[in-house]
């Protein structure tokens, strides 16, 4: 039996009505397929949009991390040419420091030196001072004596005038 012969034969009344309610029933099945495709398709049209906002958000936040990386690297940068810089001039005052350093090592040296031959000088003159001294106080001490004994000798007296 074909949909003509359904249709264009008689039918009872509950026949007709479960016919209607079975076009009915399709057709709202059919409807909703089509609403499901509808929205499926629209669901994946905003899915494609949110994506294609996602990438936006992704590449705009990647290139604000790349801006901010590169002001970084830049200050970064300045840093340590400016601690590379310094450095350079905290060795140079080093080697200046070290220098004065040794050149005063050496100033004290000398005056060390000298220091020792003013105290050996001083020592001689005060021994000839007490012996001279000594020669004055003596009961035996005689004019003659005396100017012998101030009288200047290189090898005894050289260091008294």
């Amino acid at each position: 039996m074909t949909a003509v012969d359904l249709l264009t034969s008689p039918m009872t009344p509950a026949e007709l009505l479960t016919l209607v309610v079975g076009l009915l029933g399709g057709l709202s099945g059919l409807g909703t397929l089509i609403s499901a495709l509808a929205q499926r398709r629209k669901a994946r049209s905003e899915e494609a949009r949110t994506d294609a906002e996602a990438e936006r958000t992704e590449a705009d936040a990647a290139q604000v991390i790349t801006g901010t990386a590169i002001t970084w690297i830049s200050k970064f940068e300045e840093a340590a040419q400016k601690a590379q810089a310094e450095s350079e001039q905290a060795r140079a005052e080093a080697a200046q420091a070290r220098m004065e350093a040794a050149q005063a090592r050496a100033e004290a040296e000398r005056t060390r030196r000298e220091m020792q031959s003013v105290r050996e000088e001083a020592r001689l003159l005060a021994d000839e001072l007490h012996r001279i001294r000594t020669a004055i106080m003596s009961p035996e001490a005689t004019i003659e004596s005396l100017r012998a004994l101030v009288t200047v000798d290189p090898d005894v007296n050289s260091h008294v005038l």
